[in-house]
């Protein structure tokens, strides 16, 4: 993709909030909890995502299922989700340069692109009865690829579509219309599955994407390239070495790296819970995977709502324990109900802590290092996945599904309370939120 070379005048960050379509100054008074809807380029951007991620939660529980029957393996699982995820291991942080460098909007387009391609391949491939786990292997890893460019580029657009005081708001609700997806997408998946098959979820998946890519050609952001005579390699060493010199951003990026290799991983065993321990079958598996959307939207309105948020560090490592300790207690249950419930607060705990971290880093990088900044949020959050399910697959196929949870779940849940409690100087360094202290 051939680089743009664009420098916003002073004149036109003047005017931008008036005509990029971002929300006015509110009257005096109580806060919105949706503020930032008012924002039409938030508007457009948040609707269009929406839609899309119900098609691709829809394709999780059709794809899931399908390697599950394939294979009757926990591992295949493990390492099919390993295989989807392990490009943002090796090109998220790339992918925040090319953030910074690139038209985000245009990057958006591609990557979205690409991604609906490889949805409608694999679904071709299912419905001629010719699919093999190597190829879904193959379109996950294509496609991962997409989404290690994609996520940067995403995170680092959404403080261009509201104003500075929103941003939180912005964060949140963007927080929620991705779980809200997750009860949503899984719920339609798992009856699509049950009435239509595979095939239709990944073809249902490929025309959400149009949706983004509707909203993508409406929506109008600010020229974020820069002129740089660095090499690409040099501003992503930039970009390392601002975040080495910002504690904040250093303890931030590092619990979330814990939560996504040990805790995020309970998403990949599902299929096994559903089918094997639970025994609720196709449509059941649809369920618990909105059952953890519905925790999640909760927590996401929640803060939305409160718009702003004081010792946003300490209230990340506390979600981050219980959100250990809800997957070791949903590990061990084997009521359905009573595992709905643990899902929920699996789902509430996990995008509280996820949503702050977005928040604060966002907040505290600067604009020319802010997509170099969330290419590492995403090289954590994401990069870090693939690694955590070979672990869980490996120790699922070794001692069990719900043993890997129950490990998983206490790794975060002791290494949060760690945090909290033995190490009073990142306890500091946390509770200062968006300024960044000297070590």
């Amino acid at each position: 993709m051939p680089e743009k070379k664009i420098e916003t005048s002073q004149a036109t960050q003047a005017t931008a909030p008036a005509e990029l379509g971002v929300a006015a100054e509110m009257p005096a008074g109580r806060p919105s909890a949706f503020q930032a809807l008012k924002a039409p380029n938030y508007r457009a951007f948040w609707v269009g995502s929406f839609l899309s991620n119900i098609g691709t939660w829809m394709q999780s529980v059709a794809q899931g299922w399908l390697v599950l029957q394939l294979t009757n393996s926990p591992l295949w699982l493990g390492l099919v989700g390993f295989a989807s995820s392990l490009p943002s291991l090796v090109f998220s942080l790339m992918g925040g340069v090319w953030a910074d460098r690139f038209n985000r909007r245009k990057l958006l387009f591609f990557t979205q692109s690409m991604m609906m391609v490889s949805a409608l391949a694999i679904g071709l491939l299912t419905a001629g009865h010719r699919i093999v786990v190597a190829e879904i292997m193959l379109f996950g890893f294509l496609s991962g690829l997409a989404n290690s460019v994609n996520g940067p580029a995403y995170q680092a657009t959404l403080p261009d579509l509201v104003n500075e005081k929103d941003l939180l708001n912005a964060v949140a609700l963007d927080s929620a219309q991705f779980n809200l997806s997750r009860v949503v997408g899984p719920t339609l998946g798992g009856l699509a599955l049950a009435a239509f098959g595979v095939a239709a979820c990944f073809f249902l998946n490929a025309a959400s994407f149009l949706a983004l890519l509707a909203a993508l050609t409406l929506i109008r952001l600010p020229g974020n390239v820069t002129v740089s005579k660095n090499t690409i390699w040099r501003d992503l060493i930039e970009g390392v070495q601002y975040v080495r010199r910002t504690p904040i951003l250093l303890v931030v990026l590092l619990i979330v790296a814990v939560m996504a290799s040990f805790g995020m991983p309970y998403v990949t065993m599902l299929p096994v819970f559903a089918r094997d321990i639970l025994k609720s079958g196709a449509s059941g598996l649809g369920y618990l995977y909105g059952a953890a959307g519905i925790g999640a939207v909760i927590g996401t309105l929640t803060l939305a709502a409160l718009r702003d948020l004081k010792h946003k560090g300490i209230t990340i490592l506390t979600c981050s324990s219980l959100f250990g300790l809800s997957i070791v207690l949903f590990g061990l249950s084997r009521n359905y109900l009573m595992s709905l419930f643990f899902l929920s607060l699996v789902g509430m705990m996990m995008i509280g802590a996820l949503t702050l971290a977005k928040t604060l880093l966002q907040a505290t990088a600067s604009v020319e290092m802010r997509g170099r900044v969330m290419s590492m949020y995403f090289f954590c959050g994401v990069g870090f996945f693939p690694l955590g399910n070979l672990v869980a697959g490996t120790v699922a196929g070794w001692r069990g599904a719900t043993f890997a949870l129950e490990f998983g779940g206490s790794v975060v849940l002791l290494f949060s309370v760690t945090m909290l409690i033995f190490v009073p100087r990142i306890r500091r360094w946390v509770r200062q939120g968006s300024r960044s202290p000297n070590p």
